[in-house]
Formats: structure tokens, C-alpha cells, sequence
């Protein structure tokens, strides 16, 4: 099964600090877009949107 790899694209290594809360932060807006989409159940697809929109290089910058 494939995952996402998100953390790994925020944090450089183990230690990254910066790189943590940042991830921290991507939960926190995944968690409000879940309760706030299709009533607390968002399908696949809604789930695969909000990556993409999420995704620091759909940004184009680095939290």
C-alpha cells in the first residue's frame, strides 16, 4: 500500500525541528478539512484533493 509521504518532505532528517512543526501544523489542517467535509467522512478522492492542495510543492515554497 502506498503512503503519503509528506513528513518526509518536510523534515530533513530526524531532528528537524522545524521540519516537525510543519508536519504538526499539515495534521492540524488535515484533521479540520476531514470534520469539515462530507460530515466527517470525506471520501478518497476529497482525502487525494486535499494532498495535492496541501502539498508544499503544490505551494511552490516550504512552510
Amino acid at each position: 500500500m502506498a503512503y503519503n509521504t509528506i513528513y518526509e518532505t518536510l523534515t530533513a532528517d530526524p531532528n528537524d525541528l522545524v521540519g516537525a512543526l510543519a508536519y504538526i501544523s499539515y495534521k492540524q489542517q488535515k484533521v479540520e478539512f476531514c470534520k469539515a467535509t462530507s460530515g466527517g467522512s470525506p471520501s478518497r478522492e476529497e482525502i487525494e484533493r486535499f494532498h495535492a492542495i496541501a502539498s508544499p510543492r503544490c505551494a511552490g515554497t516550504w512552510l
